[in-house]
């Protein structure tokens, strides 16, 4: 029994039926010649692109290929491989829970970072290295209490201790957490300039350099017009007072500008002697 037939030119053709049975014709169909498939499968399609080159499918997946008009016919092999999703989700998933767990694997595991570890270097901490003495929780109540609205300065606060016993490291975690909130600290070391005569002269020096930002920097601009705006806020007052002033003294002048005329001409007027002039009498100058 046949079930499919296929001519790639009016004289040649195959036919393929029950069994794996593959037959092929060059007269136009007068005589059939059987061709090994190789298979016992049904065969239910059969085509071909050229006089060489043919596929032939069946059941059970059963699909055969020729390169030479029938000749020989030979099974395709094939691997049905997953989706690439699978590769993505197979291989993404347990790459994170690996890092999840090695992340918490590093939370849970016990510092080993104890005083005399900590210590062994004399220069001071700096925010965010580790902190055994705990200096952290002074430096935030300190900045707490200078930043609070009702602390008004002048305000000193001396910070006092031993040489190593962790000023320096107090006040570097104080910088580090005014700064967090958009403070600008001066850091002034006084005995950096113990023996200068002019201890004020090298803290203004200070202040100037690292008050404000580089007057090139737009936030320098920004910065001066702050800085002038609150400066003329807190006199606002008084230099409306004084603007009013002027004005009207400036309007007054404007409508009597013969009292601004008298005022400059009650100047007395200085007149040179005609004998101090060398010239004077049209005599001229000698020799002429």
């Amino acid at each position: 029994m046949l079930f499919s037939v296929t001519f790639v030119s009016p004289r040649q053709g195959w036919a393929v039926g029950d069994e794996g049975t593959i037959l092929a014709t060059t007269d136009g169909g007068a005589t059939w010649q059987a061709q090994r498939s190789g298979t016992k499968a049904w065969l239910s399609s059969v085509a071909f692109v050229s006089p060489c080159q043919g596929w032939a499918a069946g059941e059970n997946g059963t699909i055969l290929t020729t390169a030479d008009g029938g000749a020989t016919w030979a099974s395709i092999h094939y691997v049905r491989w997953p989706a690439p999703w699978f590769w993505i989700l197979g291989c993404g998933i347990p790459m994170l829970l690996l890092f999840w767990a090695y992340r918490l694997q590093s939370a849970l595991r016990p510092s080993e970072i104890s005083v005399s570890s900590a210590l062994v270097s004399d220069r001071p901490l700096d925010a965010g290295e580790p902190d055994p003495l705990h200096f952290s929780v002074i430096a935030r109540g300190l900045s707490r209490f200078l930043r609070h609205e009702q602390t008004q300065p002048p305000l000193t606060i001396a910070v006092t201790g031993e040489w190593g016993t962790g000023k320096s490291s107090l006040m570097n975690l104080l910088k580090a957490n005014l700064s967090r909130y958009g403070f600008q600290a001066l850091w002034f070391n006084a005995w950096h300039h113990q023996k200068e005569e002019h201890l004020l002269a090298a803290l203004l020096d200070a202040d100037r350099s690292c008050s404000g930002p580089p007057w090139r920097h737009p936030t320098n601009w920004r910065f001066r017009i702050r800085l002038l705006s609150l400066r003329i806020g807190r006199h606002l007052f008084g230099l409306l007072a004084v603007g009013i002033v002027y004005a009207l003294i400036v309007g007054y002048l404007w409508n009597n500008p013969e009292l601004l005329r008298a005022f400059f001409q009650s100047f007395p007027r200085y007149e040179r002697p005609d004998d101090e002039c060398p010239f004077a009498g049209g005599s001229g100058p000698p020799g002429s």
